[in-house]
């Protein structure tokens, strides 16, 4: 089933859909400059060990303006 994220900033309301999901050990987490209009979340796992992180990368697939 689609994944989806929503952000409030400002005026605006974004629209994100989970691409990807992946657990890195810490030592190999790498993060870079895409291309399109993306998000990247990072958490540290398993709980109360954390030497992983997990890494859940979405793209933006729409935006609304709120009127207030």
């Amino acid at each position: 089933d689609p994944v989806y994220i929503k952000v409030m900033a400002g005026e605006y309301d974004y629209l994100y859909q989970v691409t990807s999901f992946v657990i890195v050990h810490q030592n190999d987490l790498e993060l870079y400059e895409s291309s399109g209009s993306t998000i990247t979340l990072v958490t540290c796992y398993p709980r109360l060990y954390y030497d992983h992180r997990i890494l859940i990368t979405a793209k933006l697939i729409g935006e609304k303006r709120i009127i207030m």
